[in-house]
């Protein structure tokens, strides 16, 4: 089986995501949560001045699964891998 050739750029994009705890604690309790750093690998299909959308999954170029949209304002860095 041939496996098709996505249209996309392949990008490794290093962003900074939003942690949450919903447990109970004091004020002491938050002095080392810090914010989370997520590295993510996907195909970019769509960018704008505001915003990245991944995938991670296609078949034959023509549907699109596992989509992910990132705010510019959280991306650190975007590094193309391919494409």
């Amino acid at each position: 089986m041939k496996i098709p050739k996505i249209k996309y750029p392949l990008v490794l994009v290093h962003w900074i995501d939003i942690i949450s705890d919903t447990g109970w604690g004091t004020p002491k309790d938050v002095k080392g949560m810090l914010p989370g750093n997520v590295i993510e690998v996907g195909w970019m299909i769509h960018e704008d001045k505001d915003n990245i959308i991944l995938m991670s999954q296609s078949i034959d170029n023509e549907f699109i699964g596992n989509r992910t949209c990132i705010p510019r304002g959280v991306i650190k860095s975007i590094k193309k891998i391919r494409g």
